[in-house]
């Protein structure tokens, strides 16, 4: 891919310490280099300390989600954070 796109892949992982792995092994493949992660509750922690020594992330309020009009579902607000997320932005 050419410096400065992007792609939007999507793909399912569990919450086990295993598929946690399975999760950092597929986007070190994938050459990701930035991480959007929502942060309801306390749920984000176990996954933000796995991926952060090895990846860059970027942890957002999920509350800045409800003024974006449309369905609200996991593949609409991972694309939607797309924006903020590039450089430059």
């Amino acid at each position: 891919m050419r410096t400065g796109t992007w792609s939007l892949e999507t793909e399912r992982f569990g919450t086990t310490r295993a598929e946690l792995r399975r999760l950092l092994a597929w986007l070190v493949e994938h050459q990701v280099e930035v991480v959007v992660m929502e942060a309801p509750s306390d749920d984000w922690r176990g996954v933000y300390y796995l991926l952060q020594p090895h990846l860059n992330l970027m942890l957002v309020n999920p509350v800045h989600l409800k003024g974006i009009r449309g369905r609200k579902t996991d593949s609409n607000d991972a694309a939607s954070w797309l924006g903020p997320a590039r450089p430059g932005w």
